[in-house]
């Protein structure tokens, strides 16, 4: 699949979920390490997070591939610093001495940090 982001963003996130072991992941044209503990996978699975920092404006592809027939998600995640403009809302905006707070969306700290996220699903057919 090919991922692009709306608007330049800092990085983008991509969870892999595959209900088999994943033999192959590639991104942005470099493999990635996924050593699978066949003996102990998650109870939903095996799953990987990466993260691209600073992608590139085109975007970037990612590859996939699982040694078993089954189900393959990947969740995208893109974050970006500034509050996007919404007719009839306004709100303070950041004061220019102070720098984003990234990644902290618990529920007493106050961010800009915008997280756009998108699902795909993949079934493989025997």
């Amino acid at each position: 699949m090919h991922i692009t982001a709306p608007r330049q963003v800092p990085w983008v996130e991509v969870e892999i979920e595959s209900s088999g072991p994943i033999s192959r992941i590639t991104l942005g044209g470099k493999q990635i390490s996924c050593q699978n503990d066949l003996a102990h996978p998650s109870p939903n699975g095996y799953f990987r997070t990466i993260q691209y920092w600073v992608p590139p404006a085109q975007g970037f592809d990612l590859t996939i591939e699982a040694a078993a027939i089954g189900e393959i998600r990947a969740i995208v995640r893109n974050y970006a610093y500034g509050l996007p403009q919404i007719p009839g809302f306004t709100y303070d905006m950041r004061p220019a001495d102070r720098m984003p707070l990234g990644r902290e969306f618990l529920p007493k700290n106050r961010t800009d940090t915008v997280l756009v996220s998108k699902t795909f699903a993949f079934e493989q057919q025997k």
